[in-house]
């Protein structure tokens, strides 16, 4: 639908207008909705940038909740553009939105936890979430958020597969990417790391994306966090991690991305004294020398052939038992 300044003002204008007969104000925020849903829409919405985010975020918790699901959905889809996520982060949408969770005041809380990871794929909207530079607020957001995020995990039913918070793991990625991120997921003490693991075992695949995601971030800069001693003795997290990798993955190709940042995780692991020694502990070079056998992932493969080669470098094992790649021969 074509739609020139005139138009998109009178489309905002019955939006706001809460007096305006509910049909046509429930038509307008469809337009809105399908604009934002689409390149050539989101683009023309852009030379109003301003006045679009006004009108909806001035409608996020509209009493009509067709209103405000339709506003919410544009929303999300907006923050997947630069120019509207910048815009986003200065009026604090992330703070406004979880606000709304903390409060139970949207119908909609997938939708929130959507934005919100769209919102935090930048270090800036990451930074907001994890409210640094407010030390008696900082992690309170996560805190929240990760709470629901298991809690909704636990509570899951085939029957009714509908889980509101499943988007978090893709958070946890996002955040985990800044220092601040990892050392909320590794304060001592709270098992949280222990926590994040056990969504590896999740029936959602966002779920173990996220959770594997977000382990691969910290085991990456164990070293230059100081954290590697930590992970290290979290035996029941070491076993998390070999465990898609041990030759039967339950989901094959579908959870190729999730193994293979898991042996990532094993890989640079194996490749510190305190690393080896904890896989070692778990007969890890057991467990990868089966799962490589039946491993089909180019990625996966060359994780696990670089962990091997390290144990095989340091004397962990013999040549024997290292997974070796097929060479043809003439």
């Amino acid at each position: 639908m074509a739609v020139d300044d005139s138009d998109l003002a009178d489309l905002l204008a019955f939006v706001n207008d809460k007096k305006t007969k509910r049909e046509v104000r429930t038509q307008a925020v469809e337009i809105l909705e399908g604009l934002a849903g689409s390149a050539e829409g989101a683009h023309r919405l852009k030379s109003n940038c301003s006045a679009v985010l006004s009108t909806l975020l001035r409608c996020l918790c509209d009493e009509d909740q067709t209103v405000a699901r339709g506003v919410l959905s544009a929303c999300v889809n907006l923050s997947q553009d630069p120019t509207f996520t910048q815009q986003m982060l200065q009026l604090r949408v992330i703070s406004r939105a979880m606000d709304m969770l903390k409060e139970n005041n949207c119908q909609h809380p997938q939708l929130l936890v959507m934005l919100l990871n769209n919102l935090t794929t930048s270090e800036e909207g990451s930074s907001e979430l994890l409210q640094l530079g407010h030390d008696k607020l900082q992690g309170l957001n996560m805190a929240v958020l990760l709470k629901r995020f298991v809690v909704s995990g636990m509570m899951w039913d085939p029957a009714h597969p509908r889980d509101d918070y499943v988007h978090v793991g893709a958070i946890l990625t996002n955040v985990t990417r800044l220092r601040a991120g990892r050392a909320l997921l590794l304060q001592p003490g709270r098992g949280l790391l222990q926590v994040l693991a056990g969504q590896l075992k999740a029936p959602d695949l966002v779920r173990r994306q996220g959770a594997a995601c977000a382990l691969r971030n910290c085991c990456l800069a164990a070293e230059e966090d100081s954290t590697l001693d930590l992970i290290c003795s979290d035996e029941p997290t070491v076993r998390a991690l070999l465990d898609p990798l041990n030759g039967k993955p339950a989901r094959g190709a579908e959870d190729a991305g999730v193994r293979e940042a898991l042996a990532e995780c094993v890989m640079v692991l194996a490749g510190t004294e305190r690393g080896r020694k904890a896989l070692w502990a778990v007969k890890a070079p057991e467990i990868i020398k089966k799962g490589y056998e039946l491993e089909e992932h180019p990625g996966v493969c060359r994780a696990l052939e670089h962990a091997a080669a390290l144990f095989l470098e340091h004397g962990i094992v013999d040549s024997d038992n290292s997974p070796q790649a097929d060479v043809a021969t003439a």
